[in-house]
């Protein structure tokens, strides 16, 4: 045996000091949530929250973006095995170079929000 005293020797103390630590992130996380609702920004010159920017690049833009790269070619009379196939007909109801530019521009989007976001946590101070 060792000479060591144990590690923590007043546990109701300790559990104190958990639930202490537990509540102050409560406070911490409630102030971001606050200021995120509230704080208005001017974001590509338009006024808006940090929330709706942040429900924008990580719910809308994500969403759009899977349908837009859901869209392909679709074709019809297509044969089965090693059977030779009748002429194809491809049924194209979007323009694929149209989707690729909004793809992109969709992208470019989530990119500055994420990037203006980053900076406003930076120069932002909680309401603590």
């Amino acid at each position: 045996m060792s000479d060591e005293e144990p590690l923590y020797t007043d546990i109701p103390a300790l559990i104190q000091s958990v639930n202490d630590m537990q509540a102050e992130i409560g406070k911490i996380r409630h102030a971001i949530h606050l200021l995120n609702a509230t704080a208005k920004v001017t974001f590509r010159g338009e006024d808006t929250t940090i929330d709706a920017l942040l429900i924008e690049a990580t719910v809308n833009i994500p969403v759009r973006i899977a349908t837009l790269q859901s869209l392909r070619r679709r074709e019809k009379n297509r044969g089965y095995g090693h059977q030779e196939r009748p002429a194809v007909t491809v049924v194209m109801q979007y323009d694929p170079h149209r989707r690729d530019v909004d793809l992109d521009a969709l992208i470019t989007l989530q990119s500055d929000i994420n990037d203006f976001i980053d900076m406003m946590n930076i120069q932002l101070e909680l309401p603590l």
